[in-house]
C-alpha cells in the first residue's frame, strides 16, 4: 500500500528549525556576559592577592572549575544561566551533561573564542543553535521552562 505524502516539510533539523525549544541568542549572550563579569572579578581579586604570575594560574583554574562544575552538575547552570533562565542539557535526552562533557565543552569554548569568536557565531547558522562547544560536547542550551530542573 502506498502512503500519501505529508503536506509540508518533515519535522526536525532538516526543516531549518531546531528540533525543540532553544535558548534565544540574547539570553545566551547576556548569560555569557554575566559569567564573564563574575569570572573577571574573581580573577582580579585572586591576582591582587597572589600577584600576577601565581594569581593568573589560580584564576584560570577557578574559571575552569566554575564552568565545568556548574555546567556539569545536575542543574546545568552557571550564575548567568540562572539569571536568564536557561540551562545546558544533553542533546540526547535533555538531562544533565556530566562533568566530562562539561570539560570538553569548556576546552572547545577556548578554541571557539580564540578563533575570532567563530565557534560562537556558528550558532547563528546552525539549525540546532549549537556552538562548536555544544557540538563537541553533545549539548544544547534550552529555556528552563521547557526543560525544568528535576529535584
Amino acid at each position: 500500500m502506498i502512503e500519501p505524502k505529508r503536506a509540508g516539510p518533515p519535522p526536525g533539523p532538516r526543516t531549518g528549525r531546531a528540533s525543540g525549544p532553544r535558548a534565544t541568542y540574547p539570553r545566551r549572550f547576556f548569560a555569557l556576559l554575566v559569567d564573564g563579569i563574575v569570572l573577571s572579578l574573581v580573577s582580579e581579586a585572586v591576582m591582587r592577592l597572589l600577584g600576577e604570575e601565581g594569581g593568573s594560574v589560580l584564576a584560570a583554574l577557578l574559571s575552569a572549575y566554575y564552568l565545568v562544575v556548574l555546567i556539569g552538575g545536575p542543574r546545568g547552570q552557571t550564575l548567568g544561566c540562572l539569571l536568564f533562565q536557561i540551562r545546558v542539557v544533553s542533546r540526547d535526552g535533555g538531562g544533565p551533561v556530566g562533568y566530562g562533557h562539561a570539560l570538553v565543552r569548556w576546552l572547545v569554548s577556548i578554541v571557539s573564542g580564540s578563533l575570532l569568536l567563530l565557534g560562537y557565531i556558528w550558532a547563528f547558522f546552525d539549525r540546532e543553535r549549537q556552538t562548536w562547544q555544544d557540538k563537541a560536547a553533545g549539548t544544547i542550551v534550552v529555556p528552563v521552562r521547557y526543560y525544568p530542573i528535576r529535584r
